[in-house]
């Protein structure tokens, strides 16, 4: 952080300047906010509309982002424990979160998700290892996966607006039909 200066020696013609310098750089600051906000809620409503519920979305940006995974583990034993209070039917138990999986079948995992979010396929493990091996095979599977689902999810939306969009559309029925003469 920058150390702050004693303005009182400026005149007020020097504080002037200096303050709409400093208020030119915010004001752009704040203009690239407000379109990174804009542009964050228009993605937000097309995944809406795509029937995503936005609160599992910040959710996975939560876990994307943080930095201790017991924290996110420990809330989720908390919750589920207070939903029991509650007698909802969430079948607690408190060995639930301890991850049991081998170490490569974890690295693995850790590998596909990033291949899910459209990471580059470079792991932190040494070039080669078991670990790296394990972790690029996620990723690989991540991409194949993250490629042929989202064509196939993107194709069964195109054809569900152009369903929804076309009055005339009746589906296979036989009056749909050219007849064979045609």
């Amino acid at each position: 952080m920058a150390e702050k200066s004693d303005n009182n020696k400026l005149t007020d013609a020097e504080r002037r300047a200096l303050m709409f310098h400093h208020f030119s750089a915010v004001q752009i600051a704040q203009n690239a906010v407000n379109l990174a906000n804009e542009e964050r809620k228009r993605v937000r409503k097309l995944a809406k509309v795509d029937g995503i519920v936005l609160s599992d979305l910040d959710f996975m940006l939560r876990c994307a982002e943080i930095e201790d995974p017991t924290i996110i583990t420990g809330q989720i034993r908390s919750m589920t424990q207070i939903a029991e209070w509650f007698a909802l039917p969430v079948q607690y138990q408190p060995d639930m979160f301890v991850d049991r999986a081998p170490a490569l079948e974890r690295i693995e995992a850790e590998g596909l998700v990033a291949g899910l979010s459209g990471m580059t396929g470079v792991s932190e493990y040494g070039a080669g290892s078991p670990e790296d091996q394990a972790w690029m095979k996620g990723w690989t599977k991540g991409q194949k996966s993250l490629a042929d689902d989202l064509v196939s999810a993107m194709e069964k939306k195109k054809n569900t607006i152009s369903q929804d969009n076309d009055p005339g559309f009746a589906g296979d029925s036989e009056e749909n039909q050219p007849d064979a003469a045609e």
